[in-house]
């Protein structure tokens, strides 16, 4: 049974320091610790996360399952 009040969990250990990074600054205050081990991991080239904007349209697939933006995967693709 819950007396009330909310439990940080404050520590992370799995994404690289610089993806935890934009949940830290977005959802966390900087209280997040990403105690993540980095030694013999590659290091990361270019930024985490880039926001690019596509203009499209989300269509679900002919025999349903998710729906897709073509021009989305597109620009992801190129940008691979």
């Amino acid at each position: 049974m819950s007396a009330g009040g909310a439990l940080l969990l404050d520590e992370h250990f799995r994404c690289h320091p610089r993806i935890a990074a934009i949940s830290n600054d977005f959802f966390y205050d900087g209280d997040l610790t990403v105690l993540t081990d980095t030694r013999g991991r590659p290091a990361l080239p270019r930024p985490a996360v880039i926001w690019t904007h596509v203009p499209g349209r989300a269509a679900r697939q002919p025999y349903g399952g998710s729906w897709v933006n073509e021009a989305e995967m597109d620009k992801a693709d190129a940008s691979g």
